[in-house]
């Protein structure tokens, strides 16, 4: 008998080595567990490692002494990609291997307890949905988690950027081609945008809703490159604050934040012929959007709306409306750490200044980044722009162009 049983211990052990394999996702683990720890358990001075999926936990001596290792391994089991949890001193079987244990003293429960996770966070593609584009391509998908790295300066945003609004904060640089008309006969233009979002803290109301705070600044400028020095046209200097919230797939941000716009040198004596008495075209402006993301966060749609306040003119319209749609595909590249994923958006802005004709804005290209939601994300996108100028005090001026960019959200 007792031959038998360790002929069987051997063989559980030879099934379970190979099927342990080291997990690309060790430090998205660790991040994930320590928030666990940290908000769920009350244990934020707990340090933990995570190797092929098994967490080792040491615990101060005040903190060893109330904390309650079985439902604190029972709880960190549920995130996906767990294979195990160890404590300083020995690992705390799962419930099914400490029956197993009390039933059968012959077999360890640590023999029985290092099993891959039903749900491993790898890039899986054989149990996904192809979309149809995807064709012969294998389909990365990567899975995202709700809930994002907490505490001061924090990596990533609750609130994705929005991939077609041609004023989001950012940096970016693209080339555009005005056709088939501009009212100054440009033609072949640089726009370029340099800033970006920092969050500045990200807390938890609860379990499933996080919040953060942070800041923006960005300078939007264009240039006319069929002058002979490539003359600025336009800057449009944008900075201010938000409020960011998100539960499961929902998030809403709300922002204020002011806008000056200055003409360029060339603009000025080009177009202008050096005139004196340019208008001024400034604003504050407060609004909020609300976001939702399904099938597997692949879809978003989105719609919010702007207030203008302390503008000149001071007759320049108030409200403001925007909606639109996206899509962000699962991957179907993979070059070492970098991840390429399809992507895709259209932007509608209705504003009283014009009357409320709708101005579109739409881009579609490949995004690269490294496969976490907090990843920053280089696009490279088509774009395609109709309706009335982005650009500061050119509002008024309909135009349309075609173009190719590269942005970067960090």
């Amino acid at each position: 008998m007792r031959a038998s049983r360790l002929i069987i211990a051997a063989g559980i052990i030879l099934s379970v080595g190979p099927t342990v394999s080291a997990s690309p996702m060790d430090a998205y683990i660790a991040g994930y567990a320590k928030a666990e720890l940290k908000y769920a358990d009350h244990l934020p001075n707990a340090r933990l490692k995570v190797e092929n999926g098994v967490v080792n936990i040491t615990l101060p001596q005040g903190d060893s002494a109330k904390a309650n290792n079985t439902q604190i391994a029972a709880q960190l089991r549920k995130i996906r990609g767990v294979n195990g949890v160890h404590f300083a001193g020995g690992p705390v079987p799962p419930p099914a291997a400490k029956m197993a244990a009390q039933g059968s003293s012959a077999i360890p429960a640590a023999i029985i307890e290092p099993q891959t996770s039903p749900h491993p966070i790898t890039f899986q593609h054989r149990k996904m949905p192809r979309p149809p584009w995807a064709f012969g391509f294998n389909v990365l998908h990567r899975r995202h988690l709700y809930r994002m790295p907490t505490g001061f300066l924090p990596p990533g945003q609750l609130f994705t950027p929005l991939l077609a609004d041609p004023k989001w904060p950012g940096f970016s640089a693209a080339y555009a081609n005005y056709a088939p008309y501009h009212p100054d006969n440009l033609n072949a233009v640089v726009q370029v945008a340099l800033g970006a979002t920092v969050p500045i803290y990200r807390g938890n109301f609860s379990r499933h809703w996080q919040w953060e705070t942070g800041l923006f600044a960005t300078d939007y400028a264009y240039f006319n490159t069929n002058a002979p020095s490539v003359d600025l046209q336009n800057n449009d200097y944008q900075v201010g604050g938000y409020w960011a919230f998100r539960h499961r797939n929902w998030s809403f941000y709300v922002r204020f934040f002011h806008q000056s716009s200055h003409l360029g040198d060339g603009y000025i004596n080009n177009i202008l012929g050096g005139t004196q008495g340019i208008s001024v075209f400034t604003y504050e402006q407060l609004g909020g959007y609300a976001s939702y993301s399904f099938y597997h966060r692949w879809f978003r749609i989105y719609a919010g709306a702007g207030y203008f306040f302390d503008t000149y003119p001071y007759d320049l319209g108030k409200e403001i409306f925007q909606y639109g749609a996206e899509f962000h595909g699962p991957a179907f590249a993979r070059f070492h750490s970098i991840y390429v994923s399809p992507v895709a958006g259209i932007d509608f802005k209705d504003w009283a200044q014009t009357h409320y004709s709708t101005d579109i804005s739409a881009r579609a290209g490949v995004q690269l980044d490294n496969g976490s939601i907090a990843s920053p994300t280089v696009q490279f996108l088509l774009e395609f722009y109709h309706g009335h100028s982005p650009f500061g005090e050119f509002y008024n001026n309909v135009v349309q162009y075609v173009g190719i960019g590269l942005h970067v959200q960090y």
